[in-house]
């Protein structure tokens, strides 16, 4: 019984050491995340971007972005419309 749980304890000892391990890698991931987090802010403050409303930002630019398609897509219309008396077609 003893060698029993001699092996238990071995088991256990050793899980928490792989347990100890991946702690440490884990923390210094999120060390480094958390730098390229501040990176990223320092450098939207530098463009007078405040990051806390980069996705409102985002949000705009897209909306912007697709009224600007689909006003170049009615114009791109128009323009064939207005050419098409001429092409003899």
């Amino acid at each position: 019984m003893t060698t029993e749980l001699e092996d238990r304890l071995s088991r256990a000892l050793k899980k928490r050491a792989e347990i100890e391990a991946n702690l440490q890698r884990l923390k210094g991931k999120q060390e480094a995340a958390q730098k390229n987090l501040e990176a990223v802010e320092a450098e939207c403050r530098l463009k007078n971007i405040e990051p806390s409303t980069l996705s409102t930002l985002i949000q705009n630019l897209q909306e912007r972005f697709e009224r600007e398609v689909l006003n170049l897509e009615t114009q791109v219309q128009q323009a064939e419309q207005a050419i098409m008396p001429y092409l003899g077609e």
